[in-house]
This record gives C-alpha cells, structure tokens and sequence, in this order.
C-alpha cells in the first residue's frame, strides 16, 4: 500500500508542475485518483466482496520423508466449539466420503480440485481437524493473512489417530480497515466513472464539440487501408477491424485464464473436454492481430524515422510492463530478491511469457520499411511465393511432425520474442487477404471463412486429442499462432469479419461504434495489463458464490469478463493521463 501511495503523490506532484491551468489539474487528478482507485480495488475486490475471510486448504501432493501416501483427510471443522461436517463448511472440490473430505493424486474423480475453500466470520474461533497416520502427506492452509505446511503423518496405522489444527485468532480479524479504504476509493471511482458518462451523454444529446481521439472516421472496408498499430486519429479507420481487434483482446484474455486449469484436469474427463474447447476456440487471436497489423501497414509508404520512432516507443511500452511485472512479483509473492538486476535482464529474459508478443513487435517495427518495401515491388505470386515459403511450409512441416510424432523440427516456435520470419508471413497474409476481400463479394468471403474456420477448429481440437492421447498428457502443441491449424483458424475468422462488416455498419448504434473504436485503441494496454489482473485474482468470492480458475468451464468464462473489464477500466484511465496514455495506445 506504501508503494502504491507513493506512486500516487510522485505523480500527483507532476502533473501539478506539468499543468498550470487550475481546471485541467483538477481533471488530471481526478483520473488519476479513479486510477489508483481501480489497482487499490482490484487487489481488495475478493476481501471486500466477503462476508468474512477466507480459508484456503491446499494440497501439495508431497510428504514426509517417513510417509508412505500424500493423501489428505480432513475429518471435521470446530467453529466456537460446534462441530461441523467438513463438507457443510468448504467449498466442493475434494471426495466427499463417510463425512469427510478426502483429496488423493490417483484415480481423481472428475472435477476434483487441488484447493477447497471456507469463509468465516472474524473473531471465530476455528480448529480444523485431519486424519493422522503413515499415509497422510501435507497440505498448506492460507488464511490470507499467513501461510502453513501442515505435515499429516505420524507413525501409526490407526485411521482414528487425528492432527487438530486451531487457526491463529489473528489471522481472522483486523481487515475491516482495509474495507473501509476499498469502499472510500470504489467510491471515488464511481463518481469518476459517472463522471465520464455525462461527458459523453453531453457531446450525444447537446452537441458538445468531441475531443481530436473521438474523430476518427469509420471506413466499411471499401477502400485498401494504410494506418498503424496505434490507429492514430488522423487516419480514417476500418470499422471492421476494431470489431476484430476488441473481440481478439478478449479472447487472448480467455486463453490466459483456462490454460492453468486444462493443465490440471483429469485426461479425457468432462473437465478436460470443455477445458480443450475453451483453449482452442480463442486462438485465432494472436494471428489475427498479425494479420490486421499487415493490413494497416503493409501498403504505407515506407518510413526508417517512422519505423524506428515506433519501435522505441514499443522497446519503452515494454520497459514499463515489465519494470511493473516485476514490482507485482515482489508485492505478491515477495520474489525477486533483487528487483534491479531483474529491470537489467529485461531485454536477454521475459519477466512473464504473455509479454513475448512486445518483442516480437520491436523487431517488426525495426524492420518495417524493409517488409513494406518488399511487398510493394513483389508480383502477386511472388508475394504468394513468400507467404509459402516462410509461414505456410513451415507450419505444414511442423503439424506433420507432430501429428505423426516425427519431431517437431522447431519450424513454428511458440510465442518467438526474437525475430520470427513467420510473423513476417502472418503480416503478408494479412494484406493479401484485405486485397482478395475488396475485389470480391462478401458472400464469398463468408463463405471461404465459414469453411476455413471449421477447419481451423477441427484441426485444432482432433490434433491436440491425437497427442494427448498418444502422450497421455494434456498437449497445446497446436495452441501456437504461427502453427497450421491456427493460422487458418485465424484466415477464416478475419475472412468472416469482413463478410459481416456491411451488417455491423448498419446494426449496430453509433454509441457502440465509439465504445468498440476506444477499446480498439486500447487493445494494446488490455493485452499487457489483464495478466497483472488474473495475478491479484485468481479466484473471487461473492457472498456464498465461490469462482476460481480451476473451477471449471463456468468459473473461467465469468472470471474472464471480470478480467477484461477490469483492464478495460485500467486502460482507459490511463490513456486520460497524458503521462501514461502512451503505455496502453
């Protein structure tokens, strides 16, 4: 909290020597007040939703060395000295088995969690009581407050031989002061948010001029584009393409939340089978945005100072994410040791994987005029030719090694963060592509897209169920954007968006029109802030409602709206501050 208040006030403190007129300060301070608002609330949001505090049983699967089993038997839980069946306390997620609450690494039942739940009320006095014996490993109890191994073994074989745990007093009191600080700060955000919903309410109905950003034009998609990855407000915008963007920041938000519990989920289980269809579904994401960058640049007029300008901008972009990343590590989890040495390793080591693709991006942008130049000057088969050559036979070769266990080859890295010939392809394709829907009838495009996707899909889910079952292990081997079946995955839902681009200029209101444009330009800062989100929340209790990411299907859907949408909160009162607006446009 120091840290975060500190931050506040050196800000503070900038823009009250950047700023001399009184009313823009004060709108300044504002926004950055409904920001620190939104960190502060997002990281108090599960405590603050509760009524009372959380109980966390996990088992580690590991034992003491003595130990013959990990097992973990969790008898019965006193509650102010009234005993209760564990099952009536805790969250479902163990084997529920002669009143006991049982969790074991061989044959798991479907839906079976490594992490039960409780909530309880401060000041409760709190035992937990577990079976005791030569089979019983260790299981770690967080109260939010502090964290403990408990070690189940003794040497006996007596099933009635039993561990009584009293939960520490302190540990489940003294938080109502930090509510008090979230509900002031939530408070102050929604007036920010009411705030900003008049503004625009006055530019709809009374004519208010609108600022520079809202003047974008919207293009159908008539016309070949040229742009940037920022669609800066000068340049006429494909409204199509926003559509496309907004969805694909949703859907990478999606992958980032199902994958840890697709890990996790007994093979071929109910669990497995929605966990592998909500992990394929969104991966026309990263290949689409590829594809939309080729489409905005591709036939701009090649610029070094532009190029170069571009890439230090991203090489900054990156720096902050990462310098960020790395404070969160310290503040959640108390790691690095030294957080100095981490900001120096930056450009050899990704602080966290999702930020491979700002990598990627600098060496696009420093090698842009170069591309630009090239598919200017190439005939339509040579472009063809190279497309072939550097995306669509390397992928081909890299699933036919896979598919049939021959070696994967590395002909299709996943997630590359250093210069990638196949994402040159992916920004070829994509132009292509635009070239081929302007000088043909959308019902052909809807067509080819429909089809295209279909079989991106099926690849996608038969080829990752082919290696699993092969491996007996859950496989994302054609989860990578540069591999077959995502790259036509991806062909067939930027081919579907421009056959429905006409029907979306028409049905949908101009209001949505602003709202998608804005989320557009902020799909950048959604891509880099979400995982600093899922960070602070991995699970979310609401009153009795309990949601986490390996709570299956349902859980990850409802936590990856909250996600999104508090980064598209994030995002958008940081692009009202001049001093951060360049992080996320």
């Amino acid at each position: 909290m120091n840290i975060l208040l500190n931050l506040f006030f050196v800000l503070a403190i900038f823009i009250l020597i950047r700023y001399s007129s009184m009313k823009q300060m004060l709108k300044r301070l504002l926004l950055l007040c409904g920001l620190l608002a939104l960190i502060v609330g997002a990281a108090a949001l599960p405590e603050f939703l509760t009524p009372g505090y959380v109980v966390k049983i996990q088992a580690c699967n590991e034992k003491n060395p003595a130990a013959e089993g990990t097992e973990i038997w969790l008898c019965e839980v006193v509650v102010n000295g009234v005993s209760h069946k564990p099952e009536e306390i805790f969250s479902p997620g163990w084997i529920c088995e002669r009143g006991f609450l049982i969790w074991r690494n061989y044959q798991r039942p479907e839906g079976m969690r490594d992490e039960i739940q409780a909530v309880f009320s401060g000041g409760e006095q709190v035992e937990l009581v577990f079976q005791s014996n030569k089979w019983r490993g260790q299981v770690c109890l967080n109260t939010g407050k502090a964290s403990q191994i408990i070690d189940c073994y003794s040497d006996t074989e007596n099933e009635n031989n039993v561990y009584r745990y009293a939960i520490p007093a302190a540990t489940l009191s003294g938080l109502s002061s930090q509510k008090v600080v979230f509900g002031t700060l939530a408070t102050l955000f929604s007036l920010m948010f009411l705030y900003r919903i008049w503004h625009i309410m006055c530019q709809r109905l009374f004519g208010v001029p609108r600022t520079p950003e809202a003047k974008g034009a919207v293009t159908t998609g008539n016309k070949p584009m040229t742009g940037n990855l920022t669609d800066g407000a000068s340049r006429p915008r494909i409204f199509w393409l926003d559509c496309l963007k907004v969805l694909s920041a949703l859907m990478i938000v999606l992958i980032h939340a199902s994958g840890q519990y697709f890990n996790q989920t007994l093979f071929m289980s109910r669990a497995w089978w929605d966990m592998l269809w909500l992990n394929a579904v969104p991966r026309f994401a990263v290949p689409c945005f590829l594809m939309i960058s080729g489409i905005l640049y591709m036939q701009r007029k090649p610029s070094a100072q532009h190029s170069l300008k571009r890439a230090g901008h991203m090489t900054f972009v990156l720096f902050f994410w990462s310098i960020i990343f790395i404070v969160a590590k310290k503040m959640l989890w108390n790691g690095p040791e030294n957080v100095i040495t981490e900001i120096l390793k930056i450009p050899f080591n990704q602080v966290t994987g999702s930020l491979w693709y700002g990598y990627a991006l600098i060496w696009i942008f420093l090698l842009l005029p170069f591309w630009q130049f090239l598919y200017q000057n190439l005939t339509q088969w040579k472009k063809i030719h190279f497309i072939a050559v550097v995306l669509i036979l390397p992928a081909t070769l890299d699933f036919v090694g896979r598919y049939l266990a021959l070696g994967d080859g590395g002909y299709a890295p996943f997630g590359s963060r250093i210069l990638c010939l196949n994402y040159i392809g992916l920004l070829f394709l994509g132009a292509m592509l635009n070239e081929f829907f302007i000088s043909h009838s959308r019902a052909l495009s809807g067509i080819l897209g429909f089809l295209l996707t279909m079989l991106g899909i099926l690849l996608t889910i038969l080829g990752s169920v082919h290696l699993a079952s092969a491996a007996q292990i859950t496989s994302h081997d054609f989860f990578g954007e540069i591999r077959l079946p995502s790259i036509i995955y991806g062909t067939g839902v930027l081919a579907l968006s421009f056959s429905l681009s006409e029907i979306n200029e028409k049905l949908i209101p101009a209001g949505i029109k602003s709202v998608i444009q804005k989320l557009s330009q902020l799909s950048l800062g959604i891509y880099f802030s979400h995982p600093l989100i899922i960070w602070c929340i991995p699970d979310l209790i609401i009153g009795p409602v309990f949601l986490s990411e390996t709570g299956g299907a349902k859980d990850v859907l409802i936590l990856t709206c909250i996600y999104f949408g508090l980064s598209v909160c994030g995002t958008f009162f940081m692009s009202e501050l001049p001093c951060l607006k360049k992080m996320v446009q």
